[in-house]
Formats: structure tokens, C-alpha cells, sequence
């Protein structure tokens, strides 16, 4: 009788302590928020995110699924999403696409466009929006909630704790996304398309198909076409070519440049769309790059752990799923453009945390938490600068704040 009253008296003080915080945390962001605005009800937006953040991280690490907090957290990142603009002139993607889709509400057609172009079926999926009279933002808002559906879709197979993969995909790459929403629109029909090879429906055809139709919106999206290796046996013959690659990163390192001259006299890097420090604002430099491998290599970290405790089919999945970002380490001293290729396996790789979490010792979870939270602000800290631009350039936030 005594161990039950304990659990409920326990499980009466955590509310209440969870409650005490979360309306903490909402009357600080009202009075924060106001102070910021000065009357403006839109500048309270920031704060709110900020201690919606917290709050998210509080449940994330207690263990404790709250659908309310997720939903609220989420409806933030989608307000970010949908609500930009190219208030300082530094969102590249934004003034493209919006031009685009301004030509074809004009009544321009795909064949007579003048300025900038991308693949034919964004295209068309633009002229089809523009016809029903929505503004550009309002293409934004159906993009988002169609990519997000598709990306819940797999998530909702492999955990209910959305809190932390919310928390996690906040920090990175959700910035990138907002920057990048055609590559975010098309990579959630990867992300789809996955449980059709992580799960035991094991349809190869399926998955195939899906990342064909998927590239027509972004042709980079054929890239994960490799990933239908893993319905064959020949993991000797990965494992030599993981090798390799791992050679060629080390290599690339101490010897500086001479094999990066080499791919990049091989390559057309314009061909992969890559942004310049004046666009997406990320330095390129051994260091950027150490750290984006860095990332690859405690995501796989962990993902082994869990298998090693699990043995499980999805979880093997994923691991050698991981085992492809390989590939992409030495790319990474060429341009970070190709960082883009880990986003979607990434959003993975947090569910499962979050899924298997529970299954370690307190202190092998301290150590598993500290690491990812160590990668994730290393990657926040590499993308700053864009996580700056898609701030201020949100318009429900007033740009002055962040005016220097």
C-alpha cells in the first residue's frame, strides 16, 4: 500500500511540477513578448517558440509523451515554415520560387517563362496551385502540410514520441528545410517511402517508384535509389567500399587538397545546386565539414547501440541505411551541399531514439543524450547564419530585432 501511495504521490508532484512550468514558461513568453513588441502582438511569437522549446525539451528527457505540447511545438515550426518572405533580401530560394509562381498567376505558362526555372513537375505543381488564386505563401502552406502528413506517416510506425523527434528536427535540419522547401517537399516523399524498406513490408518496387515520382520534383532526390542495396546480400562488398570512402575522408584531410581538386575538376558542382555564403550562408571549411561528419558518425553510433541491444529488423535497417552517408564523407570538403542527403534518413534515426531511449542504463543514456545534444548544437551553430535568415525573415517577427 505504501509503494502505491508513493507512486501516486510522485506521479501528483510530477504534474504538478510539469504544470507549474508550462504555464511558467507561457506568462514569461506573454511578458517577455510584450516587452519586445511594445504593443505589437506578432513579436511574441519568438518567445513563445523559445519556451515551447524548453518545455518540449523538459518532456522530451522525462520521458513523458504529451500529443498537446507536440501539436503546439509543431504548429510554431509551421508558422516558420509558411509565414516567410525575403524581408532582407537574403532568402534566395523564397525570391525564385515566389517569382515563379507570381509569373504563373500572371497567366504565364511554363514555356514562356523568362527568368529562373526548376524541374518541370514543381513547375507544373505550381501552375496548377496558382489557378486556384492563392498567394505564394499559400502554396507554402499546402507544400508544408502535405510534407509533414507524408513525414508522420512513417514516424507514427516507429514511435508515439513525437516530443523528441519534434525537438530534435528543430534544431536541425528544420532551418535548412524552411530555406530549402522544394528539397524539403520532396525529400518527406522519401521519408514515405522508407517504410517500404525499414519496416517487413519489404516492397523494393514500391519504394522505387516512389523515389522516381519524387525526383520529378527534385532531380537530387535520385541519389537514394542506392539505398534499394540493402535487399541484396553483398555486405562484404559494402563493407569494402565504406572502407574506401573512410580512406578517401582521412586521406582528403592531411593531404588538404589534392584529392579534392580532383573530385572537383571531376564534378559540376552547379549541377547540385550548391549555395554560396551569400545564399544559404554556410562557411565552407575542413572545419564545417569535420563536424558534418562528426554528426554522420555519432547518428551511427547510436543507431548501433540500440541494434546491438535490439537485434531488430527495422533497427538493422536503419543501421545500414546509416552506413550510405559513408559515401557522402568525402564530398563534404567539396561543398556541404551534400548534406542534404542525410536529412531524410536523419528524421529516421531521431524516431528510433526516441523509440529505444528507455531501453539503456540511466548512465549510457546521459552519454547517448550529451552526444546528440553535442552534434545537434554543433550543426545549430554551422547553420546559424540561415537559422538567422529564416528568423528575420519571418513576418510574423519583426525584422529590428534582429537588425545590427
Amino acid at each position: 500500500m505504501k509503494n502505491i501511495e508513493g507512486d501516486t504521490k510522485e506521479k501528483f508532484t510530477d504534474i504538478i511540477r510539469i504544470e507549474t512550468i508550462i504555464v511558467f514558461s507561457i506568462v514569461t513568453s506573454l511578458i517577455i513578448g510584450g516587452s519586445l513588441a511594445f504593443g505589437i502582438i506578432e513579436n511574441i511569437i519568438l518567445p513563445v517558440s523559445i519556451s515551447l522549446f524548453f518545455i518540449n525539451a523538459y518532456f522530451s528527457f522525462k520521458k513523458i509523451n504529451s500529443n498537446l505540447i507536440s501539436v503546439m511545438y509543431l504548429i510554431v515550426l509551421f508558422i516558420f515554415m509558411t509565414n516567410t518572405g525575403n524581408k532582407n533580401g537574403l532568402n534566395g530560394d523564397y525570391k525564385a520560387y515566389e517569382g515563379l509562381y507570381m509569373h504563373f498567376s500572371n497567366g504565364g505558362s511554363i514555356g514562356n517563362i523568362a527568368g529562373y526555372t526548376t524541374d518541370y513537375f514543381y513547375m507544373a505543381l505550381m501552375k496548377l496551385i496558382s489557378l486556384t488564386g492563392i498567394e505564394y505563401n499559400g502554396f507554402l502552406i499546402l507544400v508544408s502540410l502535405t510534407s509533414f502528413f507524408l513525414i508522420f506517416s512513417t514516424i507514427k510506425e516507429l514511435t508515439k514520441n513525437y516530443n523528441l523527434i519534434l525537438l530534435c528536427y528543430s534544431i536541425s535540419p528544420f532551418f535548412y528545410d524552411v530555406f530549402q522547401i522544394r528539397y524539403f517537399f520532396a525529400y518527406s516523399i522519401v521519408i514515405f517511402a522508407l517504410k517500404y524498406i525499414i519496416t517487413k513490408k519489404n516492397n523494393g518496387f514500391k519504394y522505387t517508384l516512389l523515389i522516381l515520382f519524387a525526383s520529378l520534383f527534385h532531380k537530387a532526390i535520385l541519389f537514394f535509389l542506392i539505398y534499394n542495396l540493402v535487399f541484396f546480400r553483398i555486405k562484404l562488398i559494402l563493407q569494402l567500399v565504406f572502407s574506401v570512402f573512410s580512406g578517401v575522408t582521412i586521406l582528403s584531410l592531411f593531404t588538404k587538397i589534392n584529392l579534392i581538386d580532383f573530385f572537383y575538376s571531376k564534378l559540376n558542382i552547379s549541377s547540385f545546386e550548391t549555395y554560396t555564403s551569400n545564399e544559404i550562408k554556410y562557411e565552407i571549411s575542413s572545419t564545417t565539414s569535420l563536424l558534418t561528419i562528426f554528426f554522420i558518425i555519432v547518428l551511427i553510433w547510436i543507431i548501433n547501440l540500440i541494434n546491438s541491444q535490439t537485434n531488430e529488423f527495422i533497427v538493422n535497417r536503419v543501421l545500414w541505411l546509416n552506413y550510405f552517408n559513408i559515401l557522402l564523407m568525402p564530398f563534404m570538403f567539396i561543398t556541404l551541399d551534400f548534406e542534404r542527403y542525410t536529412r531524410p534518413i536523419m528524421l529516421i534515426n531521431y524516431a528510433l531514439i526516441a523509440s529505444y531511449l528507455h531501453i539503456f542504463k540511466l548512465r549510457k543514456k546521459i552519454i547517448i543524450i550529451i552526444f546528440l545534444l553535442l552534434v545537434l548544437l554543433t550543426r545549430q551553430i554551422i547553420m546559424i547564419e540561415t537559422t538567422k535568415t529564416v528568423i528575420e525573415n519571418n513576418l510574423f517577427i519583426n525584422y529590428d530585432l534582429f537588425d545590427n
